[in-house]
């Protein structure tokens, strides 16, 4: 009996030994010898769109603006609306392609689907690629050069229009990518504008 007993009591010690230590505290203890718990860290804030944005914008290509400009309403497949972006080559290459990304809203701050003249795809964060920019080191994109949208799309749907670049290669094959794009894309996509513009 004796032996049961201390095997039970043994058998606790451990059970409650083993549950401490497998819930460990953080503890402090004062000046009079008094345990002061330490509190649980702040969780951590998940960004706005605007901080996501801005940081996917800290990249050596410099997107200063993009819009989508008016076509031609006469000539609508010759003349589409376009997709103008300024952007200036920060890098220490010269730029032979880019792949961006193009997240668009509404008058109302509503998400658009993206609709471009080549894409085989609507998106509310739309990829496409310029495998042909040639842009040299210190140099910015031409003020005319443009992107066609399709020719069904209304302007009005297009007020906001948010391009990062995802990535770009140069002339000796060397690809940069830019993993906060990607995050900024996938949180953006199909959300509500809400942020200054």
């Amino acid at each position: 009996m004796r032996n049961r007993l201390k095997i039970s009591i043994w058998f606790i010690l451990v059970l409650f030994t083993a549950g401490c230590a497998a819930t460990p505290k953080e503890e402090l203890v004062n000046e009079n010898k008094e345990v002061i718990e330490t509190p649980a860290p702040a969780p951590e804030l998940e960004k706005t769109l605007e901080q996501l944005y801005s940081e996917a914008n800290d990249f050596p290509l410099d997107i200063a603006t993009a819009a989508v400009a008016e076509g031609n309403e006469l000539r609508p497949y010759s003349q589409p609306p376009v997709l103008a972006i300024l952007m200036t080559n920060n890098s220490d290459r010269d730029i032979k392609e880019v792949t961006y990304g193009v997240l668009a809203w509404d008058k109302n701050g509503l998400p658009t689907r993206v609709h471009m003249m080549y894409a085989k795809e609507v998106e509310y964060a739309l990829e496409f690629k310029d495998a042909d920019i040639k842009l040299a080191i210190g140099e910015t994109t031409p003020i005319d050069r443009g992107y066609p949208m399709h020719p069904s799309i209304d302007l009005s749907d297009y007020d906001k229009v948010k391009v990062v670049v995802l990535s770009y290669e140069d002339f000796d094959g060397h690809i940069e990518t830019n993993e906060k794009a990607d995050l900024f894309l996938e949180k953006a996509a199909g959300q509500k504008y809400d942020w200054p513009y």
